[in-house]
């Protein structure tokens, strides 16, 4: 297992807390934007989003002038504040006219603030973690908050469904706090990352964005009947992921969900349109949406931590460049239905971001720009800085492989498949690579975890890195 997993009740702590974060937004939506009709639903989920959006990016931007607390952005009086978001909006449903607009407008508004301080807390915990128990935890808090959801819905008293959401934020807040003062929590996680200027992540902000855009305009169409089948694609892929990231985590890689979320996303548009078959679009793509959410958040974490990128900088920028496309899909629905769903301005649609989508996906992120930065570079380095310090790490690189292969009389191809190893590479890629036989490429990682006395990928990526401190 690998070394920085904390223990077992902070585990259970901060899963609950996230998975309580998550059942809080999905419940909110469906609970009470559902029940808006007319103009105003679009304009309290443009102020929803607007809210959680601005926050955002406000925190994003401090982060890269001053150093930010994360367990001081969420406190008990946003709870309460929330809370009263709550109940306005309860009042306000029942209202007409101008009074309608404001109340559900201003509670909307106090949500979207209380929710995005509420996921900032965790995304910053979250990039703190290794690759193993960062699937491990999203995965099984999106299983959890799927079934929390969906306990929710089937609720029929409104009080009670308000009441539970009200609790939610109290029960993460909580489960954060109780997670990381838990014994042998390693103490280092609870520091701050100092504010570091990068550039702006384009690259990321595009990629998100275009995504997000393209299954909340397909998942916007479809309806209300087809939320048993939306839970049970997010368990699926929830489900799968976390038994990988479990019992089988050398076969579960980063390229290959980013590969499958696409396929999934393009089969969810197809049976929209033109097979009309609402049920298994829902089905694929929401499962397109969960594997694709904890793929982002995965990488986006660990390219963080590797790089020393302020994780409210990366992290907020590019959740705010989420909800924005989510919110800009979504409209069409809310403005237009019925002219897009009686006319063939939906196929002409789909004929529109469907290349888009798959231009992005094979334009706009690599494999070597998941081992790098993703197109970011830290600002304020000039380039002979850059170039030298780039030289000294690529030298301590060449000595640490060398005492690796000296230590552990690695044969020159053992040599060869390890470098690839240690750069994630997975079988296939190692056989493209060295132009061996997938057979052969499996023999020679077998005899290479032999000699090394490990077991897994993450064990020899640990065994590396104290070669580099060396």
């Amino acid at each position: 297992m690998l070394a920085r997993i904390p223990q077992l009740p902070t585990f259970l702590f901060c899963l609950a807390g996230y998975a309580a974060t998550i059942a809080l937004s999905v419940s909110f939506e469906v609970h009470f934007f559902t029940e808006m009709h007319g103009p105003v639903c679009p304009f309290n989920k443009t102020v929803f989003a607007g809210g959680q959006v601005s926050i955002f990016v406000i925190v994003a931007l401090l982060s890269r002038h001053r150093t930010l607390q994360p367990r001081q952005l969420f406190s008990g009086r946003i709870i309460a504040l929330g809370a009263f978001g709550l109940l306005i909006i309860s009042v306000g449903t029942h209202q007409t006219g101008m009074a309608q607009w404001l109340l559900t407008g201003v509670g909307s508004l106090i949500q979207g603030i209380q929710q995005a301080l509420l996921k900032l807390v965790f995304l910053d915990f979250f990039a703190r973690l290794e690759e193993r128990s960062l699937l491990i935890y999203l995965s099984a808090s999106h299983i959890l908050s799927a079934l929390l959801a969906f306990g929710l819905s089937m609720v029929a008293i409104p009080w009670i469904v308000v009441g539970a959401l009200a609790l939610l934020p109290a029960v993460a807040y909580h489960c954060y706090h109780e997670g990381l003062s838990r014994k042998g929590y390693p103490s280092d996680f609870h520091k701050p990352v100092s504010p570091s200027r990068w550039s702006f992540p384009y690259r990321p902000v595009v990629f998100i964005a275009v995504f997000f855009f393209v299954n909340e305009f397909v998942r916007s169409f479809l309806p209300s009947s087809t939320a048993i089948y939306t839970i049970f694609g997010a368990l699926t892929t929830g489900t799968l992921v976390l038994l990988f990231a479990l019992l089988a985590f050398d076969r579960l890689s980063l390229p290959g969900m980013y590969r499958i979320s696409l396929p999934l996303l393009l089969g969810g548009i197809l049976c929209f349109y033109p097979l009309h078959e609402v049920f298994f679009a829902a089905l694929f793509t929401n499962a397109a949406y969960t594997l694709f959410s904890i793929f982002c958040t995965t990488l986006l974490c660990l390219i963080s931590k590797r790089q020393g990128i302020n994780p409210l900088w990366l992290l907020g920028i590019t959740a705010a460049a989420s909800d924005f496309a989510g919110l800009l899909g979504e409209l069409p629905r809310d403005i237009c239905r019925e002219l897009l769903t009686t006319s063939s301005l939906t196929p002409l649609a789909l004929t529109v971001i469907v290349p888009l989508l798959v231009y992005v996906f094979l334009s706009f992120l690599s494999s070597s720009d998941m081992q790098g930065s993703w197109g970011m570079w830290q600002q304020g380095i000039d380039e002979q800085k850059a170039e030298s310090t780039a030289a000294l790490l690529q030298s301590r690189h060449r000595d640490a492989y060398a005492r690796v292969t000296r230590q552990f009389s690695l044969t020159r191809r053992e040599e060869e498949v390890f470098v690839l190893l240690t750069k994630r590479k997975t079988v296939p890629e190692i056989e493209n690579e060295l132009f061996i036989s997938s057979a052969t490429a499996k023999t020679h990682v077998q005899h290479i975890y032999k000699k090394l006395g490990i077991h897994n990928r993450q064990e020899l990526q640990d065994l590396f890195a104290q070669f580099m401190e060396e």
